[in-house]
């Protein structure tokens, strides 16, 4: 069984990038051309929904410094290389550093590991390494020191300090008088060229209250030099909760956000159909169960995240989804277009899959029968498809308020559930493919 959630490797980025998945080349060409216009201090703020891309895209963005575009589409070279002549780019992710005691010691540390000269001058001399940054780091256990200092350091004396330029800085960032001077030194030590910094903040939606206000303010108030361009990468919703959480009743997260921020790009979820068929290998035609997919993912709101783990539980059950419409008859597609909502609700919701495994979802059915009829030209043609596979089912309970196709949609649901109407072995079928999921299913 394949593993669809990947990590952002080299490789997996390149193809990404060739093949244009999740089509956002074009944004991210737009967004290289701002970073190129910007002159001045900027805290841009990558705004969107858990799995929606956000840490993917600036991982692209990252990788893009300094690296061939070698059969990239829709990016422009010269803006590229200009990002890379303009830029020194460095990565920071809050959620795996806020067991750090001070977010300043440990964002500044990142600056200074991440600050490509400043590697090779640490690998140089080991010795005087766990000299210079032990005493930037006297309250960080061992470990912290460890992942701080990229693996370079391991069980500092901290009794042992050294004295120049370098440990001057350290010891005054300790104070908190001499903090912002400190901060300004190192950028002018680091910056003695025309680049700049582009300093990426990841998850920090997923920190401490405490920990993600104060590198906010810290990057607001410390971080202002004016050759510093500061990616905050977040779920602004959660992090404006983070906010209020810390400050106590009455506080504004969003306004308070707005305070942070000069600029906000938000990202949606996009072109579903197209990550379906490219990353998940469920191929999406005008009809049939992988446009229903598709259909369902949009209406469940869907992040990339979630369509990889559909994708992996969908290899579980493909014997019962992918159907040949030739071959097969109206029911059984309708069995796999039941299988598959199984699939996509016990991912959005575990309530709603527990009533509609168990012959009790028709409400969340109706809904989504709902949607389709309110929707576009995509939308009705999944349920002219729902309707034709299940003409043939006639609830003979008739409710004036349904027109007869959503009965008949209803009906053929409800049939999946009784037990002595199974000529075909449709309703051991579902319950078979039910199973696979970790669940059974009982009809007494």
């Amino acid at each position: 069984m394949q593993k669809y959630d990947k990590e952002a490797t080299d490789t997996i980025i390149k193809e990404s990038l060739a093949n244009d998945i999740p089509k956002r080349n074009i944004q991210l060409n737009n967004f290289i051309r701002l970073l190129n216009s910007i002159n001045t201090n900027q805290i841009i703020s990558i705004d969107g929904d858990w799995g929606c891309g956000k840490t993917f895209f600036v991982k692209q963005l990252l990788y893009l410094h300094g690296s061939s575009l070698d059969g990239a589409v829709n990016l422009d070279k010269t803006n590229t290389d200009l990002f890379g002549d303009t830029y020194l780019p460095i990565y920071y992710n809050a959620w795996k550093n806020d067991y750090h005691c001070d977010p300043l010691e440990s964002l500044t540390m990142s600056v200074v590991c991440g600050y490509a000269e400043m590697k090779s001058y640490l690998r140089q001399d080991l010795g005087k390494v766990g000299q210079v940054l032990s005493s930037a780091l006297k309250v960080v256990v061992n470990t912290a020191v460890e992942r701080a200092t990229c693996g370079l350091v391991k069980d500092v004396d901290f009794s042992a300090l050294s004295e120049g330029e370098f440990e001057k800085f350290i010891s005054n960032v300790k104070k908190q008088d001499n903090k912002k001077h400190a901060i300004e030194s190192l950028f002018g030590d680091i910056l003695q060229t025309n680049k700049r910094i582009l300093l990426v903040i990841d998850d920090l939606d997923r920190c401490k209250p405490g920990f993600a206000v104060q590198m906010l303010e810290i990057i607001k108030h410390l971080y202002d030099n004016e050759r510093i361009t500061i990616l905050v990468v977040t779920n602004n919703r959660q992090l404006a909760k983070n906010v209020e959480h810390y400050y106590g009743q009455g506080t504004n997260g969003y306004k308070y956000l707005n305070r942070i921020y000069d600029t906000v790009i938000t990202f949606d979820t996009e072109n579903i159909e197209d990550y379906l068929a490219k990353e998940c290998n469920i191929q999406v035609s005008e009809r049939g169960v992988a446009q229903w997919i598709a259909t369902l993912c949009k209406y469940f709101g869907f992040s990339y995240r979630d369509c990889n783990k559909l994708a992996t539980m969908y290899e579980i059950l493909v014997e019962y989804l992918e159907t040949d419409s030739v071959c097969r008859s109206r029911y059984d597609l309708f069995c796999a277009a039941m299988h598959s909502l199984a699939l996509v609700l016990k991912i959005y919701d575990g309530d709603e899959y527990r009533l509609f495994i168990r012959g009790t979802g028709t409400k969340i059915l109706d809904t989504v029968i709902d949607y389709l009829t309110t929707s576009g030209k995509d939308s009705h043609n999944v349920l002219e498809w729902l309707q034709y596979i299940t003409a043939s089912h006639v609830d003979n309970t008739s409710n004036p308020q349904h027109p007869a196709p959503r009965q008949n949609i209803l009906a053929a649901y409800r049939e999946l559930f009784d037990e002595t109407n199974d000529i075909k072995g449709h309703v051991s079928a579902f319950k078979d493919a039910i199973s696979m999921l970790g669940n059974s299913i009982s009809l007494d």
